[in-house]
């Protein structure tokens, strides 16, 4: 009577496999799971700051400068420098701005002024 060794025994085999996947499955979810609740917990402190302070304090943009000569203005996009306070803290910033997309240089804004999760 031969004897298969227990680890090559094809269940075996079959049930170590699909373990092997649903662990590394539950622990990519528990990367997602914890990025999130880090991405949701700055929000919540913008949120918070929000309902204290109120909206008007989130950003207040104390100057912007930029140098352009007429060609470089025509193409709507600048070197912009940002000196502003967010949530009662002074920043400053730099970052490309395009006047002919104010909505895109915003959301560079926010994603430079927001908390990495």
């Amino acid at each position: 009577m031969s004897q298969i060794p227990i680890d090559a025994d094809p269940e075996i085999v079959s049930l170590n496999t699909s373990l092997s996947l649903a662990n590394t499955g539950l622990n990519r979810a528990r990367e997602i799971l914890q990025t999130t609740m880090r991405s949701l917990g700055a929000l919540a402190q913008i949120n918070t700051f929000i309902t204290q302070q109120g909206l008007n304090s989130l950003l207040d943009v104390r100057s912007a400068q930029f140098n352009a000569n007429l060609d470089v203005a025509a193409s709507g996009q600048v070197a912009i420098a940002l000196e502003m306070v967010y949530m009662n803290q002074p920043r400053r910033l730099n970052l490309a701005f395009n006047f002919n997309a104010p909505q895109e240089s915003a959301r560079a804004l926010a994603q430079l002024l927001l908390p990495r999760g």
